[in-house]
């Protein structure tokens, strides 16, 4: 996981699709070398640290409390993904994601930091005319919609005679307004980009 991020932020950086960074060393002219070096000086100056085998609720926990104390505000966590968080004790998904949502929230609030945490949708937006994913369609628990400050749905919709289009559903926030937006996919950069 962690080269998978160092490949996009290099990628966006410099602007380089990410299957020529496999081999950067052969795949690169040297002026896309120099740009390569200076992403990755980019990235190690942006104290961006990816834990990948980290699954236990209890010692993410401990990681977030301890970055926290360390960066106060400037520390931004990011979970990929809810659903594969784990609880000692709880195996039913339900009272697993319930119980998960409550202790981020209150992790947000004794630290005064946000956390962003991505979540699996289920498929029953598939079955409806518009094929929209909404809150109902988050995947475990309806704690979701009700600890989190903002939610968004992140949706794809195919376009038959051009490149399919991007929409970023706020569904919740309780600091501003609900709203879609709309994003073009670069797949070369795994990128998104707003579209005005």
């Amino acid at each position: 996981a962690q080269k998978e991020v160092i490949k996009s932020v290099v990628s966006i950086y410099t602007g380089t699709p990410g299957n020529k960074l496999v081999k950067p060393k052969y795949q690169l002219a040297d002026k896309q070398k120099e740009a390569y070096v200076a992403a990755l000086k980019f990235y190690k100056n942006q104290q961006l640290d990816v834990y990948d085998e980290l699954f236990s609720f209890e010692v993410i926990a401990t990681v977030i409390k301890a970055n926290a104390k360390k960066y106060g505000s400037n520390y931004l966590p990011i979970i990929d993904y809810l659903q594969l968080i784990e609880i000692a004790g709880i195996t039913d998904e339900y009272k697993r994601i319930t119980e998960l949502t409550r202790q981020l929230k209150k992790l947000t609030g004794k630290y005064h930091i946000p956390i962003i945490c991505l979540s699996q949708v289920n498929r029953g937006s598939e079955a409806t005319s518009s094929k929209v994913p909404h809150l109902s369609n988050l995947r475990g628990s309806g704690s979701i919609e009700q600890d989190f400050s903002t939610v968004g749905i992140l949706h794809e919709e195919e376009v038959k005679d051009g490149p399919n289009k991007f929409f970023w559903n706020v569904e919740k926030n309780r600091e501003g307004a609900v709203r879609q937006l709309e994003f073009k996919f670069d797949k070369t950069l795994m990128q998104f980009e707003e579209v005005y």
